[in-house]
């Protein structure tokens, strides 16, 4: 980790940015594609290059209504990583004071494409 914290030029402290990386990025196909596409990049392209990954994400799995109340029944914070694409926090899973996976699920489909998990919350109150 420290080798690629060098090669994008971003600090181990920045714990939102790495624990976003590697929810996305999970092979090393994938991490070889990062260094090779932002090696020397600002931090703006970077965000955009992680960004667009989870967009990807997002648009190439489809996770239907019955199987996100499943999961949800079952791994509350793995069904909302799952459904939004982003690593969230014991810390940020407590803040979802909603318990209806189903309507978690129909508000959350309703949001822009693309929304994060504080889209979704905001769109919960």
């Amino acid at each position: 980790m420290e080798d690629l914290a060098e090669l994008l030029q971003i600090n181990l402290a920045a714990y939102e940015f790495w624990s976003n990386l590697f929810f996305l990025f999970k092979s090393e196909q994938e991490i070889d594609d990062l260094k090779r596409e932002c090696r020397g990049k600002e931090r703006r392209y970077i965000d955009t290059y992680i960004r667009t990954k989870r967009l990807t994400l997002l648009k190439t799995r489809e996770i239907h209504v019955n199987d996100f109340v499943s999961e949800f029944n079952n791994d509350r914070r793995a069904a909302m990583e799952n459904l939004i694409q982003q690593n969230l926090s014991p810390m940020k899973i407590s803040k979802l004071k909603c318990d209806d996976p189903t309507k978690i699920y129909s508000i959350y489909r309703k949001c822009p494409f693309g929304a994060g998990y504080a889209d979704l919350l905001l769109a919960l109150l």
